[in-house]
Parts: structure tokens; C-alpha cells; sequence
């Protein structure tokens, strides 16, 4: 069990990715006051971080918070991660419970 979510957009690449996971995490903490961090994939690498990292304590706020922003994401997919297991979230029309059941195949 992990207390550790790690979410990336496997579809961008480079700026493109470090830009969107910046929007991501301003959204989640300007309209669902969530705290993340944004990491390197590879710490070897010249980039800001293309990774965001959430703690799992508030899974179902999180599920609201992707939801309602992966419509902007133009068809591309987030995937979700503990670490060891990894999840994709992809299609329109999804619920915040859909996803938090995502979520919490993660912890």
C-alpha cells in the first residue's frame, strides 16, 4: 500500500508535458486546495519535471479534480501510478467515480 500518486501525460513529451502537468497542478490546488510536487521522470535530464506527485489521503477530491480537467486534455490520457502499479485514464465522460475507483486500485 502507497501513499504516493505519481501522474504523468504519457501523450506530450518535453515543455509540452512539463507545461500541462504546471496547468494540472495550479488547477488541483486553485480549485481543490490539493498540494502536489512536480518531479523528474529521469533525473538525469535537462527538464523541469514532467511527473506530479499527489498524496493518496484524498483520493476521492482528486477523482473530482481529474474529471473535471481531463476534457482539456484533447483526447490524451493521464496515467497514474504508485509506483508499481500503473493505471490509465483515458475517454470522455468519465465520473470523479470512475476515476476514484482508479484511485483506490492504487493505494
Amino acid at each position: 500500500m502507497t501513499n504516493e500518486l505519481q501522474l504523468t501525460i504519457p501523450d506530450l513529451k518535453g515543455s509540452e508535458a512539463n507545461q500541462e502537468i504546471e496547468h494540472l497542478k495550479e488547477y488541483l490546488k486553485i480549485n481543490y486546495d490539493i498540494d502536489s510536487k512536480i518531479i523528474k521522470e529521469n533525473p538525469n535530464t535537462m527538464d523541469l519535471g514532467t511527473v506530479l506527485q499527489i498524496g493518496l489521503v484524498m483520493a476521492p477530491t482528486i477523482a473530482i479534480g481529474l474529471a473535471n480537467y481531463i476534457g482539456r486534455l484533447q483526447g490524451k490520457s493521464i496515467v497514474a501510478s504508485n509506483g508499481i502499479t500503473q493505471k490509465k485514464i483515458e475517454g470522455k465522460n468519465l465520473s470523479s467515480k470512475d476515476i476514484e475507483k482508479i484511485l483506490n486500485e492504487l493505494k
